[in-house]
């Protein structure tokens, strides 16, 4: 598995990853917001005053290689080819845990 790309925003990293079957894979590894008040927490990416608290980690990983779902909204969408390997899956959270921010 390889990175194709790799976007930095204010909290965290998108990834776009190639598996060896030319597969791709976007994946996110974000630190959640600091919360502004108690259970209040900016949604948008502009609202974000201060790197995220890194003690709230949440990986976004994929599990198979596009969708079958086919929403028109998604760049997945219709582009099903297979189920990952449980090795596949787990080097995903590999890759985002080496190249991301600190744990």
């Amino acid at each position: 598995m390889k990175v194709v790309r790799r976007i930095d925003i204010p909290c965290g990293q998108t990834y776009l990853f190639e598996l060896e079957d030319r597969g791709l894979l976007e994946c996110g590894d974000v630190f959640m917001a600091r919360e502004h008040r108690y259970g209040e927490r900016p949604y948008r990416f502009s609202d974000f005053d201060a790197p995220a608290d890194s003690n709230k980690r949440v990986m976004t990983i994929c599990s198979m290689s596009g969708c079958p779902v086919g929403c028109r909204f998604c760049a997945s969408s219709r582009t099903f080819r297979r189920n990952l390997t449980s090795a596949e899956i787990f080097a995903q959270v590999q890759a985002m845990v080496d190249l991301g921010g600190p744990l």
